[in-house]
């Protein structure tokens, strides 16, 4: 992300100001301008994964909404609110197929099971290791990156 003057330099000057969060091969770009310079960065971001990467963007979960009517991405919903005073903050919302996963690893991993091994926890119902990246907290046009022939 640019420093605060650069970001007010873009907007002086007409331009979007954008941000990126990647995790695997799911993405978001938050887009603050308009709705137009939002289509049109999904536009480019489609033709450069197509030309360089030879992927598509998935139909069904590429979209374009406001931040306040918010949108989930690996399983947190994500919403800005106006806070008392006219303050804006963005939520970060587990889903509960998270807060049982959280609450299942806590159980796990408590006091009382520091002396077994790894190996001894994951038999022991762990989540799947491969889905403990969900579990991290991520903060804000979602969409998913799908490799040709792959399902």
């Amino acid at each position: 992300m640019s420093p605060p003057y650069r970001r007010q330099q873009r907007r002086q000057t007409g331009r979007p100001n954008f941000r990126l969060v990647r995790y695997a091969d799911d993405f978001d770009v938050l887009v603050h301008d308009t709705r137009e310079d939002a289509e049109a960065l999904k536009t480019k971001i489609g033709q450069l994964l197509a030309n360089k990467m030879k992927m598509t963007l998935s139909k069904e979960k590429t979209h374009i909404t406001h931040i306040d009517d918010g949108f989930v991405f690996l399983g947190f919903h994500i919403q800005a609110k106006t806070w008392g005073g006219g303050r804006r903050i963005v939520l970060t919302i587990p889903s509960q197929q998270n807060l049982a996963a959280g609450c299942k690893i806590k159980k796990l991993t408590g006091r009382g099971t520091t002396s077994f091994s790894l190996a001894q926890v994951f038999a022991a119902g762990h989540p799947n290791p491969s889905r403990l990246g969900g579990l991290l907290p991520l903060r804000r046009l979602q969409t998913d990156v799908r490799l040709p022939g792959v399902v």
